[in-house]
């Protein structure tokens, strides 16, 4: 089709050149409308941040600033250091314009405490018993359990027993005579939710000793006859009645023990015979003059050795109606 052949149908068709034209006016409109609208936004944008600019500067330039001087030496490492508080606990921070710092710091647990019990002590025999109550002042805590330690005499701590909380009791019992014992109880217990003892710790431990006791001596010897020797006694011998002071065992019959030998004598126990070794030795029976009631009297006595201690030991009885005396010899 030549230009002429163009010209002709446009002459002719005068109509459908024009709805044509409306058509492709429209179609240039909704591909063009879309990009202006958005460049006039972003035009808009732009002018509105230049003014934002342009007020800051002069807020800024207006603004009378505090001059800060800042050393590096020892105030600066002092400053550091109070500065800075170190913790175990988790920290997080946030910063936002204009540079404002935003701190959030988990939330720190409450203090547990526990205080020593109150401990007693109290001595019968051979036997010491041990009794203890917790601190009214404890906080925050739940009792785990009790650990018993003992000393004895110069000797180290050794622990004779581990105990539930729910108790308040031990007996020490068959302890050694003439033997200086010391405790201590230790309380373990740990931290209830949302505490925490000092120094970050979710368990803590108490303790708490007592005086020294020494045990007393158990036997009685009471002194029936002495031989001298001469005849057929070689050595000076004695005959003895035993009786331990605690237990209840005891010679029925005296029998014959030689100075120097140790103190063995049979008793029936359970229906059996049985030799029962009282750990001493004897070193010497005799007569003794002592004031009694404000009398002179004359009685028998015995010397022994505690073997195990190495004490010696006197005993003798005033009267048939008072109790055996035990004393210590050096």
């Amino acid at each position: 089709m030549d230009i002429k052949q163009i010209q002709d149908f446009l002459k002719s068709n005068p109509e459908k050149v024009a709805a044509g034209v409306v058509v492709l006016i429209v179609l240039l409109y909704l591909i063009i409308s879309p990009i202006t609208d958005d460049t006039t936004k972003w035009v808009l944008r732009a002018a509105k941040l230049r003014r934002d600019i342009s007020q800051r500067e002069q807020e800024r330039s207006s603004q009378q600033w505090t001059p800060i001087d800042v050393t590096f030496a020892d105030d600066a490492d002092d400053a550091l250091t109070q500065s800075v508080a170190v913790s175990n606990w988790p920290e997080w921070f946030a910063y936002k314009r204009p540079f404002v710092p935003l701190n959030w710091r988990e939330v720190r647990p409450e203090l547990a405490f526990l205080e020593e019990p109150e401990l007693n002590i109290t001595l019968q025999g051979l036997t010491i018993t041990l009794t203890w109550q917790d601190s009214p002042e404890n906080k925050g805590c739940t009792i785990k359990r009790y650990i018993v330690w003992r000393k004895e005499g110069v000797g180290e701590w050794r622990k004779i027993a581990e105990l539930e909380r729910d108790k308040s009791k031990y007996q020490d019992t068959n302890l050694k005579p003439l033997t200086k014992y010391k405790y201590r109880l230790e309380t373990v217990a740990v931290a209830q939710p949302r505490r925490i003892f000092e120094g970050e710790k979710k368990q803590a431990t108490v303790s708490v000793e007592t005086e020294e006791k020494e045990t007393p001596f158990p036997w009685e010897f009471e002194v029936k006859t002495i031989m001298m020797p001469g005849g057929n006694v070689k050595v000076k011998t004695v005959r003895l009645v035993a009786r331990h002071r605690f237990k209840g065992w005891e010679s029925k019959h005296s029998f014959r023990v030689e100075v120097g030998q140790k103190i063995v004598f049979r008793a029936k126990m359970d229906e059996e015979w049985k030799d029962i070794d009282t750990g001493c030795k004897l070193l010497n029976a005799g007569y003794m003059q002592i004031t009694h009631k404000r009398r002179k009297v004359r009685v028998r006595f015995v010397l022994v050795k505690h073997i195990a201690s190495g004490k010696k030991l006197r005993i003798y009885r005033p009267s048939r109606n008072e109790d055996f005396v035990i004393k210590e010899e050096q």
